[in-house]
């Protein structure tokens, strides 16, 4: 319901920023933002809402595509957080260092692009993590499921899938989903520094910076507002100076809103990931295998709530 709530507000928001005469760069940063918020909420939709309506209609579907379905949620939540950072860098840009874009003429696209590719490039790997397979014996058409765990990879295709039921489709792991290495530092420290610790760090320093900056702004406009009173012969430029700046100084208050909000449901990521990585440290390199505790559970699945939350609002 809540990832349905966010898709039409999302659409709307698009629509209305899509059709203004001025693009400037917040504004399509805004756009890039709704935009890897509609990827987010349509693959939570498939991936958790879905299944428990309609799992007899989805059938096979919904098994083949969770391979390809949750890296793009990946991308998705990753493009989400980082187009956020973006938004507050060009903020922190424009209100605190204004003659910088006049100085080094930067426009949209060197903020879009980065993130954009940022997003795809990491969750690459992430496509060859997971595969479904169906059984030998399910594939023959025979209800024998004792040789489960002897599964044939080259059985994964779609054109084999389709002929078995999809009770008896299983989804595994792929060599490199298994590796040691990949898991530790690919799933779990690169993650976890690069796209929770990090931008979450860069967006509250950001918007303690544009805080303070935007504190300053407004004794000025108190100041300006004083001087126009007094000074007629600069009223016109005095009162043109005091509109650009309310509006730069309503632009920043967007952006923080948009960080607290961010930084508030993001941050519940941490807590199961620096779990993760502490019993990876702690556990015998050759048994991988550990215990999930029932409140790690429930902080992911609280986790996986905030986020489509944080991509609704």
């Amino acid at each position: 319901m809540v990832a349905c709530f966010g898709l039409i507000g999302n659409l709307l928001s698009f629509i209305i920023l899509s059709t203004q005469e001025a693009h400037k760069t917040f504004h399509n940063l805004l756009l890039l933002l709704s935009i890897f918020d509609m990827v987010y909420l349509v693959t939570s939709v498939c991936l958790f809402a879905l299944p428990r309506l309609i799992t007899d209609l989805l059938g096979t579907f919904h098994l083949l595509s969770l391979p390809i379905i949750l890296p793009i949620a990946h991308i998705g939540m990753v493009g989400s957080i980082y187009s956020s950072l973006a938004l507050s860098i060009e903020r922190y840009a424009a209100v605190v260092h204004p003659f910088a874009k006049y100085k080094y003429k930067y426009s949209s696209r060197h903020f879009i692009l980065p993130v954009v590719i940022y997003s795809i490039t990491y969750n690459l790997p992430k496509f060859w993590e997971l595969t479904t397979v169906c059984p030998p014996t399910a594939a023959m058409g025979t209800n024998n499921t004792q040789n489960t765990s002897n599964l044939d990879n080259s059985t994964n295709s779609s054109s084999a899938s389709f002929s078995c039921p999809y009770w008896q489709l299983v989804l595994v792991a792929r060599d490199i989903r298994t590796s040691y290495w990949y898991l530790n530092i690919y799933v779990l420290w690169l993650n976890t520094l690069f796209n929770i610790l990090l931008p979450i760090l860069s967006l509250v320093i950001l918007n303690i910076i544009i805080l303070r900056k935007i504190e300053r702004h407004m004794n000025n406009l108190e100041v300006m507002s004083s001087a126009i009173t007094n000074v007629s012969k600069h009223e016109t430029t005095l009162r043109r100076e005091k509109n650009v700046r309310k509006r730069e100084v309503l632009l920043a208050r967007i952006s923080v809103y948009i960080v607290v909000l961010m930084v508030s449901c993001h941050t519940v990521r941490i807590i199961p990931n620096i779990w993760e990585i502490v019993q990876t440290l702690t556990m015998d390199t050759e048994t991988q295998d550990f215990h999930w505790p029932a409140w790690v559970d429930l902080v992911t699945t609280i986790s996986h709530l905030s986020l489509t939350i944080s991509c609704s609002l």
